[in-house]
């Protein structure tokens, strides 16, 4: 089954994501002020850390959805290795080892079950669904390889680690879906930086952390 924008499986249309940045409590009421969201994803020199930003004591992600505006992620809560993260007007998702697991409030939200995590070579597979309308559970398979490996900084402090690039191979075979995805990881496996797939229309989801 080959999914199409016409298809029972899958919304009919395709509309772009309109982001603003989306804060709770009043301690980053003022991180909304004075936090730019206007950031060049590729030049990361260009993000400004301000102080608001460096005593959050939230987590915090630089999230860029269809090459669109960067925009801030706020970490709302998590359990156990399942990070949640809130964007505007009622948008989430939630990931496992840096991977996006589950959306809410996108045009083809999705989610994976039985997902076990990256890895750094080898195979795995795992469960997805899109939410409305219904694509039923469709088995995803992946595989993993290092392709990289360098050294990178902390841009809330500046601080040098060893990073290796580790590229996600995904294949969805009902609908025809695949391609690649990349997370720049440390020697502990925790993601600071990525670049996945969201749907099977192009739409892609690119993270970089700021605070663990």
């Amino acid at each position: 089954m080959k999914l199409t924008r016409d298809g029972m499986a899958i919304c009919n249309k395709f509309k772009p994501f309109i982001l603003i940045i989306f804060v709770s409590g009043c301690s980053l009421t003022d991180l909304k002020n004075s936090y730019n969201a206007s950031i060049d994803y590729v030049n990361i020199d260009r993000i400004v850390i301000t102080e608001d930003v460096t005593l959050s004591p939230y987590s915090l992600d630089i999230v860029q959805i269809n090459n669109n505006d960067e925009l801030l992620a706020i970490l709302s809560s998590n359990y156990g290795d399942m990070n949640n993260w809130s964007l505007p007007n009622n948008v989430k998702y939630s990931s496992l080892d840096g991977k996006i697991i589950e959306t809410s409030g996108l045009d083809f939200d999705f989610k994976i079950t039985n997902f076990s995590g990256l890895k750094t070579s080898g195979t795995s597979s795992a469960y997805l669904y899109f939410k409305k309308p219904s694509s039923g559970t469709l088995e995803i398979f992946f595989n993993y390889k290092i392709i990289k490996k360098g050294i990178m900084k902390k841009k809330i402090n500046n601080e040098e680690f060893n990073f290796l690039l580790l590229e996600e191979k995904f294949n969805v075979p009902l609908i025809g879906w695949s391609g690649l995805n990349y997370y720049w990881i440390d020697e502990f496996g925790v993601t600071w930086k990525s670049n996945q797939h969201i749907d099977p229309f192009k739409g892609n989801l690119k993270t970089l952390s700021l605070k663990k």
